[in-house]
């Protein structure tokens, strides 16, 4: 992996995916693939995969000191899908985790307008969802065993275009709202 959390995960994360079978379980992951913390690596290192809004920034940013940082990798990038297949590979052969849930706790906003990112600056956000269904199934289509779950809300996203790329969904429902 790019980086393992050594402090919470000793052996990383090929280790406890063994540890987990070992006690007659299958090993599964819920992550947040394209979503990137304030403070992540990667926001240095690979600056042109970020969606960002520039032109038009949220009213209340994720990052008060950079406001068009949208917190994600932009899918409708080929670059942005490239690198994150790239990690999901890693992850898959390393754990040999049979399960992904796929949670995406941020309001995408309007979406990505980086010019150079394979879509308009009007179209982002669209250009993102396509990206993510089209890289559910590769993954899907390399990777037949391994379960493919959205949360309950889908990450915010939970809709029939989902639906179509994923084994199932995890649906809840709060009552006395």
């Amino acid at each position: 992996f790019a980086q393992e959390n050594r402090a919470r995960f000793p052996g990383g994360m090929a280790h406890l995916g063994k540890e987990v079978r070992k006690r007659g379980q299958k090993f599964g992951i819920w992550e947040e693939w394209e979503a990137v913390g304030l403070k992540a690596e990667i926001r240095r290192t690979r600056p042109e995969l970020m969606a960002r809004r520039d032109d038009d920034p949220p009213e209340e940013p994720l990052d008060k000191d950079d406001p068009g940082f949208l917190g994600y990798i932009c899918l409708g990038s080929a670059a942005g899908r490239a690198h994150l297949r790239g990690l999901i590979e890693e992850l898959i052969g390393k754990t040999g985790c049979e399960w992904i849930k796929l949670d995406f706790n941020l309001d995408p906003k309007a979406g990505c307008s980086v010019p150079g990112h394979d879509h308009g600056p009007g179209d982002g956000l669209y250009a993102h969802y396509r990206g993510l269904y089209q890289l559910l199934d590769e993954v899907r289509a390399a990777h037949p065993a391994v379960i493919l779950e959205a949360c309950s809300s889908g990450g915010l996203r939970n809709d029939a275009g989902l639906v179509r790329h994923l084994h199932c969904l995890f649906l809840w429902e709060i009552r006395g709202r």
